[in-house]
């Protein structure tokens, strides 16, 4: 093999073959032999190839490289065509030229690859990023935007259109987009979303930030969750803070509460209020889940979740009957003064027949007289 430079386009390569166009003011080139060393197989059938290896000399490009079975140099335009390119190597991802082709233009400039795919990354191969427009700038660096497919658990396709795609310093590359609330996306059938979708090609799940509502037809509301968190489309877990906060950063509330007046209770579950002096009965916070054994969404901690006799707050609402439990503290919103009472157990709202009913378990505490107590306890325990 022969060192071939190409001092116009700032690159050069080895190889064993040139066929002089004449009559077209073309060079082409190519590898006769088959070197071992030119041969790249690493187990997908989208990257292999074999040929002569080109690389940059640019000094700002780090010995940027691809693989090219046939170029077409054309000297009327200094023009470098290459074709057979399996992939470039660029920062952690693959990138699959259009049709395996591709151009070097002045000073090793690499033309704009148009339909191309994104393999990322190198070691994980977690997102294929396809129809994508990428501008290689170096061996670390690229940009581009392109569209992925985001599956549900139950094989539902989604479609991002991430609309910047980049490398950052630490050579990891990123990716964003953004879902408005118009477009057909779901995170499953049970969870609408809206926002912007963050790809980091060394993680195994897409981090979603924006807002989350609930798929249901319960007379309780919807709001747009804010929400930021890693999911995993097989077991979707939505953070639940103690406040909630809807995407225009108002308040909502999960629950059963108690409007200001004391008579009327009504349940939330990503909701509003309906009154800002009404107050939560029963609440939690922790993870949201489905569980599409029971058709119910359920907010608690993890460790309860995981183990339901575990202490905690503990929500749940039903949705073939449209009714909200609750378990742990249980607030009746009561003020007595001086007797202090604390009240734990469960609580349940039948929605549609509009009936409320607790157990409960009641602490008091409140001033007593030592001697009234002595007299009180003598006669209860002469009692048979």
């Amino acid at each position: 093999a022969t060192l071939i430079e190409f001092p116009y386009n700032l690159y050069e390569t080895r190889l064993d073959q040139m066929t002089w166009y004449m009559d077209e003011d073309q060079v082409a080139l190519s590898q006769a032999k088959v070197l071992p060393e030119n041969t790249v197989d690493i187990g997908i059938d989208s990257l292999k190839g074999s040929g002569p290896t080109y690389v940059s000399t640019h000094p700002q490009q780090d010995s940027l490289n691809f693989i090219a079975s046939r170029t077409i140099y054309d000297y009327g335009s200094r023009i470098l065509h290459a074709s057979g390119v399996p992939f470039i190597k660029v920062a952690d991802v693959y990138v699959f030229p259009y049709e395996q082709k591709l151009d070097i233009g002045y000073r090793a400039t690499m033309s704009l690859l148009s339909n191309a795919k994104v393999l990322a990354n190198q070691v994980n191969r977690q997102y294929m990023i396809y129809d994508a427009s990428i501008a290689v700038n170096s061996a670390r660096d690229f940009t581009g935007s392109g569209y992925y497919d985001y599956l549900d658990d139950f094989g539902n396709s989604y479609e991002i259109h991430f609309d910047k795609i980049w490398v950052d310093t630490s050579v990891l590359t990123l990716a964003t987009g953004t879902v408005s609330e118009d477009d057909p996306f779901m995170l499953s059938p049970y969870f609408d979303f809206q926002g912007e979708v963050q790809l980091k090609a060394d993680a195994l799940k897409l981090t979603f930030d924006g807002g989350l509502r609930l798929e249901h037809s319960c007379d309780i509301g919807k709001s747009w969750l804010r929400f930021t968190a890693e999911l995993d489309p097989a077991d979707i877990r939505i953070p639940i803070p103690q406040q909630m906060q809807n995407t225009a950063l108002d308040k909502i509330f999960s629950g059963t509460l108690i409007a200001r007046d004391s008579i009327h209770v009504y349940s939330t579950f990503l909701s509003s209020r309906k009154d800002y002096f009404d107050a939560n009965i029963t609440s939690a916070y922790g993870e949201l889940i489905y569980d599409p054994d029971r058709e119910d969404y359920i907010i608690s901690t993890p460790e309860k979740l995981a183990d339901p006799t575990v202490p905690g707050s503990y929500l749940r609402l039903e949705t073939e009957r449209c009714q909200v439990y609750g378990e742990g503290d249980i607030n009746l919103n009561l003020d007595y003064g001086l007797v202090t009472m604390v009240s734990t157990g469960n609580a349940t709202h039948r929605i549609e027949e509009g009936e409320f009913e607790t157990r409960l378990i009641l602490g008091l505490d409140f001033p007593f007289s030592e001697d009234a107590l002595e007299v009180m306890g003598a006669e209860i325990d002469s009692l048979p």
